[in-house]
């Protein structure tokens, strides 16, 4: 199966509770790794704000069916 990883922290008190951008990829990415699935990309945003712009990227690969669905 083809997955994408997003990820986003949006406070630094999430970070300091072990949810960094690099905890979150690590552990993902290990799960993924577990089921076999290949990931086309993680898509990563450090949002402050709802722009978001790795969201809006990984939808669009999404339309354009390069993530399987269930």
């Amino acid at each position: 199966m083809r997955t994408a990883i997003y990820i986003r922290v949006s406070t630094g008190e999430q970070s300091k509770e072990g949810h960094s951008i690099q905890a979150q990829t690590d552990r993902v990415k290990a799960y993924c790794v577990s089921q076999g699935w290949t990931v086309i990309d993680f898509f990563i945003d450090g949002a402050k704000d709802m722009k978001r712009p790795d969201l809006k990227r990984m939808l669009k690969c999404i339309e354009q069916g390069l993530v399987d669905w269930f």
